[in-house]
């Protein structure tokens, strides 16, 4: 067997991650559509504004290209 493959399918590790995590939706504002997100007890803000497409996050690091902190 190859180590490269891997054992779980992308919607397996999805269904575990999101098994995993917490989103709350708290409306939107104009253009901005704002969120908490809670994964393994660690809260996230993101805030995606609809018109550019783009996702903001208040913690460091944070990589639209990703969409992750």
């Amino acid at each position: 067997m190859n180590p490269a493959t891997p054992t779980r399918s992308l919607h397996e590790h999805a269904q575990q991650i999101l098994s995993e995590t917490e989103v709350t939706y708290h409306g939107q504002s104009g253009d901005e559509y704002a969120f908490t997100v809670t994964h393994n007890g660690e809260p996230y803000t993101p805030v995606f504004n609809g018109r550019n497409k783009i996702w903001r996050c208040d913690c460091d690091g944070f990589t639209p290209k990703q969409n992750e902190c």
